[in-house]
């Protein structure tokens, strides 16, 4: 139960940050706040335990992945 409470809460992480896709770059901080973490290192150590990196470091891998995607579209 214990896990599971953590994965839900790691989840809703992103249900918060998917709402606001053009928000400052503060987002992991208010998005932590809203999904329940106590503060941005508890969401930080949860990153580094489910997703195996840092929230930046996240960002931007998707920011990466976008910009392979529209150029494998373009080409």
């Amino acid at each position: 139960p214990r896990l599971l409470a953590s994965v839900l809460r790691f989840r809703r992480v992103f249900d918060v940050v998917e709402a606001a896709p053009e928000a400052p770059a503060g987002v992991w901080a208010g998005a932590a706040l809203a999904a329940g973490y106590f503060d941005q290192a508890h969401l930080s150590r949860d990153f580094k335990r489910f997703a195996g990196q840092t929230p930046r470091q996240f960002h931007r891998s998707l920011e990466g992945l976008s910009l392979a995607m529209i150029r494998g579209a373009l080409s």
